[in-house]
């Protein structure tokens, strides 16, 4: 079975990064995910069935996993399903049901977050991409590439500013 799903729940375990044989990085980490109600009749909060989901990560996912979810917290995890089943040394025969992640952040219902982005190498020297705005010149300069989407948060910052100004100055007539 190879299903795309999202699953909201708890990180029961911390990540762990590791490099497969491969060279890629990889994590896992088990998830428990619990249904919760509360129940009107006695007046408190009832806890059901908890499904449990090992995820696992690879590359810049899984790095950045690491660095950023801790046991305890409530993420968000989008990823194909994996359900297989095995047998155990002792002949009983149990199932594994997985997440191979595409995407993990925290669920903001419970807490904020700050995004920190990383910075990569800069593209090499054969490429022929002009930086198109004095912001992106200056990351160039430091060695920093700047994506396309950081580019339009810098565009769109100046152009708030600008009405803002704009504003401003309509107020003080």
């Amino acid at each position: 079975m190879s299903e795309v799903m999202t699953v909201r729940g708890f990180v029961a375990t911390d990540p762990r990064l590791k490099k497969l044989e491969n060279g890629t990085d990889a994590t896992d980490f088990r998830l428990a995910c619990g249904e919760r109600w509360f129940d009107r009749e006695k007046n408190e909060w009832v806890d059901g069935q908890t499904n449990w989901f090992s995820v696992t990560a690879y590359r810049e996912l899984a790095k950045n996993s690491v660095s950023s979810i801790k046991k305890g917290e409530k993420v968000i995890v989008v990823g194909r399903l994996k359900v297989r089943t095995f047998t155990r040394e002792d002949s009983t025969v149990g199932t594994y049901v997985g997440l191979e992640a595409q995407s993990i952040g925290h669920d903001l219902t419970w807490a904020s977050s700050a995004v920190i982005h990383k910075s990569y190498p800069p593209k090499s020297s054969n490429d022929t991409t002009q930086a198109s705005s004095p912001e992106s010149a200056g990351a160039a300069e430091e060695g920093n590439s700047i994506t396309a989407e950081e580019e339009l948060c810098a565009d769109a910052d100046q152009q708030f500013e600008a009405e803002d100004t704009d504003d401003r100055e309509l107020a003080m007539r």
